[in-house]
């Protein structure tokens, strides 16, 4: 399984999320940075991935929706395949 890693402890913006998270995974540069697109750009992940996300905590703390809106998704990709998964750090991770 590839693992990547993603850190937004810096940033509570959703759409640098989104963004960050494009970067993270290696999704082309056609990636629209919302939703929708990363739905999307997940479902053509083409090899086993995890995706190991430090500093979830800021976007938690500042924007709850915008953080579970993304973990809707994150969380639906989860259940195809080839495997997905999520692993939310904590600090001390």
């Amino acid at each position: 399984m590839k693992t990547v890693h993603l850190d937004t402890a810096d940033t509570d913006s959703r759409e640098e999320v989104l963004a960050r998270l494009g970067v993270a995974l290696g999704f082309p540069e056609h990636y629209g940075r919302n939703l929708d697109a990363l739905a999307d750009c997940l479902a053509d992940l083409a090899e086993p991935t995890g995706l190991e996300w430090s500093g979830w905590q800021t976007l938690q703390a500042d924007d709850p929706a915008g953080f579970g809106r993304i973990m809707l998704v994150l969380d639906d990709r989860t259940e195809a395949q080839p495997a997905f998964a999520v692993w939310l750090l904590d600090d001390e991770d």
